[in-house]
């Protein structure tokens, strides 16, 4: 199998450059319906390797040229070929861009031969060749822009690959994850029941599914799904946590620690974990262990996060550690300006700490975002 899937990425990527059809951003394992025989024309590409490596020895061998762009091209392409397979995809047009400058190497050779040549019929080949590569230039570029009207966003990529190969699971379960982080919840919902409709082994997209059904707060259904993706992956981290925030919202707080704790045992470094203990220990009034989970998450987690930074805010606060606490609110408040809970939060902090200038201030741009406020609390600042 190996020879063979080699062998046909290393012609498929040679016959690609010089006639792109059939462009796509994989091109998945040409397995036959039971997902075990190979196709009888795959085993014909290691003879096809064979003619043409005899090709090159017996008729270029002593062209330096030809033979430095083309052992360019096989030493490039050696590394995305599937001599160990990886992935769900034979082949990804995508990894030839360096490859290919040997074999436009070798092209550019031919060419300028024939330019240099003053003997017939190179001759009277010039003109034709010229008007060939002017023609094959404007079929490339209209060919290149065509892809990258597909490549706008994974809608558009995974539709155009699902219209190439609608039997792969893979591209409904990726197209159906766009459609949940655009609120496109039909459609996502509708992607992820194609994608188990052909495999329904498939964990990762039962657990994506369960994020959708939590989103629009179908819990049971959202849990049964993730019962399903421990079935197939009981070591997805992901999909135990996710398990945990869904018992976390039900208030089944017992079960909600079991998930956050077996998803520590397989990686005590997920920020996803840290963040989503956090939160559950701050519901539990333990405010040091959520704070040094939310400490954690954050040291773990590169981008500036506002919610995590005001989750932090509020255990500080708790804990009394009120000036570390408008820090966090204050950065909270850098990072998303338009939440009224963040002004809100420091607000109280400032309060505490007997700051009621800029508690009040903090309360008016409550207000200016539209956001009501607790008449007691109004009454404390003297605003009522």
């Amino acid at each position: 199998q190996r020879i063979m899937f080699a062998s046909y990425g290393l012609i498929i990527y040679m016959v690609k450059l010089f006639l792109p059809y059939n462009l796509a951003a994989f091109h998945p394992y040409p397995l036959l319906p039971n997902r075990a025989v190979i196709p009888r024309l795959f085993y014909i590409y290691p003879f096809i390797v064979i003619c043409v490596v005899a090709v090159i020895y017996f008729f270029f061998r002593k062209e330096r040229s030809v033979v430095f762009g083309l052992l360019f091209y096989v030493a490039t392409v050696a590394m995305v070929i599937q001599f160990v397979s990886v992935g769900f995809a034979i082949t990804a047009d995508r990894y030839t861009y360096l490859s290919y400058i040997g074999l436009l190497f070798v092209v550019a050779f031919a060419f300028d031969s024939i330019y240099r040549s003053k003997k017939q019929p190179f001759v009277s080949w010039k003109f034709p060749i010229t008007v060939l590569l002017v023609l094959v230039a404007l079929l490339f570029g209209y060919q290149t822009y065509s892809r990258t009207q597909v490549w706008q966003n994974s809608e558009t990529l995974f539709t155009d690959e699902i219209e190439k190969y609608p039997e792969v699971d893979r591209s409904y379960w990726h197209r159906g994850i766009f459609y949940q982080q655009e609120n496109r919840n039909e459609e996502a919902l509708n992607d992820f029941n194609k994608a188990l409709e052909i495999n329904p082994y498939y964990g990762a997209v039962y657990n994506s599914r369960a994020k959708l059904y939590f989103s629009t707060g179908k819990y049971d259904l959202a849990l049964a799904d993730c019962y399903q993706a421990i079935q197939f992956d009981s070591l997805d981290k992901g999909t135990l946590i996710n398990c945990g925030i869904i018992f976390r919202s039900m208030k089944k707080y017992d079960d909600a620690i079991k998930y956050f704790s077996k998803a520590f045992q397989i990686d005590s470094n997920n920020p996803g974990l840290f963040i989503n203990r956090g939160i559950y220990y701050d519901l539990m009034n333990e405010n040091e262990k959520a704070l040094a989970d939310f400490n954690k998450y954050l040291a773990l987690y590169n981008r500036k996060d506002a919610t995590a930074h005001n989750y932090r805010g509020v255990s500080y606060s708790k804990l009394d550690s009120n000036k570390e606490a408008i820090a966090d609110f204050s950065e909270a408040i850098n990072i998303d300006p338009t939440t009224s809970l963040f002004y809100l939060n420091r607000s109280i902090s400032e309060y505490k700490l007997g700051h009621i200038s800029e508690a009040r201030n903090d309360i008016m741009k409550v207000n200016q975002l539209g956001s009501p406020v607790d008449s007691t609390y109004l009454k404390l600042l003297g605003l009522r």
